[in-house]
């Protein structure tokens, strides 16, 4: 079942840049930092298909780094998908993560404990940047075709970093104590890897470039 899974959740994570690619949304920035975003999660796990790969010391180097990555991606993702002074703000909360990110590193080292803070920060910002979209979509009633496809996509990642509080409780702050938990534990990561991009897929494959009034008449 665990492997099953794992295995159905990493493929699923190239299927966002495929779809893309499919249907030539490349002009959409934030489209394709979200494809490059769900392909990384993919990459970091490729140690379960490639067995040279799941020695523990590369495991950690691969955990570390895409630590590092996955703030400054989220966060590029909301900037180029934000609009007007949002967007300043999120611009300037980029370039403060990263500078975290290095102090953190050069405070507590290259290792499993600043990494740790640096995750949960990234966690509690992406968290409140998809509620922030969200509740923004939902408080207005006329929506242009990017907007209609990027609450699916905010949806997914809200979803995503919501399982990822659980999954950060028992496996970073060592919640989770035998195996058998730990196993648990990425059961449920795995299966909300699946799911976000799954969701993610479908707010890419329901984007259409033309505006309602030209569906309408044409339609006429």
């Amino acid at each position: 079942m665990y492997s099953i899974t794992s295995n159905i959740a990493i493929a699923s994570c190239y299927l966002p840049i495929l779809i893309i690619l499919w249907k030539n949304i490349k002009s959409e920035k934030s489209f394709i930092v979200i494809g490059i975003y769900w392909m990384f999660s993919g990459l970091i796990n490729l140690p379960n298909w490639i067995s040279f790969m799941a020695n523990p010391r590369w495991q950690n180097q691969i955990t570390l780094i895409y630590n590092l990555i996955d703030g400054p991606m989220i966060l590029l993702f909301f900037f180029l998908s934000a609009q007007s002074k949002k967007r300043k703000i999120i611009g300037y909360t980029l370039i403060f993560f990263v500078i975290f990110e290095a102090a953190m590193i050069v405070i507590k080292g290259y290792n499993l404990k600043s990494s740790t803070i640096i995750i949960g920060l990234d966690t509690f910002l992406a968290l409140t940047l998809c509620i922030s979209n969200i509740a923004a979509f939902l408080s207005k009633l006329e929506h242009t075709p990017s907007e209609n496809s990027l609450i699916f996509v905010n949806s997914s990642v809200l979803f995503s970093y919501g399982v990822f509080v659980i999954i950060y409780f028992f496996s970073y702050l060592g919640f989770a104590e035998s195996k058998t938990e730990n196993n648990e534990v990425f059961l449920i990561y795995y299966i909300s890897l699946f799911l976000s991009c799954m969701l993610t897929c479908y707010g890419l494959w329901r984007y259409d470039r033309k505006p309602v009034y030209l569906d309408v008449f044409l339609n006429a």
